[in-house]
């Protein structure tokens, strides 16, 4: 579970979010918002990288003002954007990463650790990959990595920054095909701008207007014409085939 409660952020001493509350205990929760409204601000402070300037942040009734950054990485995994990394690890090495909340400062990872770290492998059908190296893989196959990493870390909570983003349409179905089955055991937050995938995975949304106007809820009560024209101010149309909800930008004023 994670609660916010009167949540307020900054950078360089420009307000981001302010009066931000919602609790959020299981499935998967889709982040909506406009580039640059302060997404992926969010979800650093969800893990402690950034300083709350008021409000709180509760994991399992745990402060994370009052918690190690160590202890925050063993309850919840992160996935950015984008991975750089200077240094072609092997897909094994990459995903042995998500074990170091585990691992004592200057200690070797155990035989454990690679156990666990085989079957997060194995979980996204990778594991034929392990002695790849990293760099030489597909987007998709890179971001199936990253996820391993955040299953070999063993959290209860998996935060996903625009996963599907430079995926080509398999590749974009795969990852959120895994993402949906992940949300049976675990508490999933993502932001997307894909319309039609958040439509396919979330449970509930919140939509960032601006820095203080927000809307929390069930997925079928926020992803409205009104509210998303108020987003985007495009008008999008809704169109349904069968049991299928299609969302469609259209010409109309």
């Amino acid at each position: 579970m994670i609660d916010v409660s009167n949540l307020r952020l900054e950078l360089s001493s420009k307000v981001i979010l302010e009066n931000l509350d919602f609790s959020v205990e299981q499935g998967i929760l889709a982040i909506l918002g406009l580039n640059g409204c302060g997404k992926t601000t969010l979800l650093k402070s969800l893990i402690g990288l950034l300083k709350l300037k008021s409000g709180s942040i509760k994991i399992n009734n745990m402060d994370i003002n009052k918690t190690t950054k160590n202890e925050i990485a063993k309850k919840v995994a992160f996935l950015p954007q984008e991975h750089n990394t200077y240094f072609n690890y092997t897909v094994l090495e990459m995903v042995l990463m998500g074990r170091t909340p585990h691992i004592s400062n200057f200690a070797l990872p155990k035989k454990n650790d690679y156990e666990v770290v085989e079957k997060a492998l194995n979980e996204v059908e990778i594991l034929h990959l392990k002695n790849r190296n990293f760099l030489e893989l597909s987007g998709g196959e890179r971001r199936l990595v990253l996820i391993a990493r955040a299953l070999a870390q063993q959290t209860e909570i998996i935060l996903f920054d625009e996963p599907t983003t430079f995926l080509d349409l398999k590749n974009a179905s795969i990852v959120i095909n895994k993402i949906k089955e992940l949300a049976e055991k675990k508490l999933i937050i993502l932001t997307l701008h894909d319309l039609n995938q958040t439509l396919q995975c979330a449970d509930n949304i919140l939509i960032i207007f601006s820095k203080n106007d927000f809307k929390f809820g069930k997925i079928e009560d926020m992803m409205t014409v009104e509210n998303l024209y108020k987003l985007y101010k495009v008008p999008i149309e809704i169109v349904k085939k069968g049991n299928r909800i299609l969302y469609i930008m259209t010409n109309n004023k």
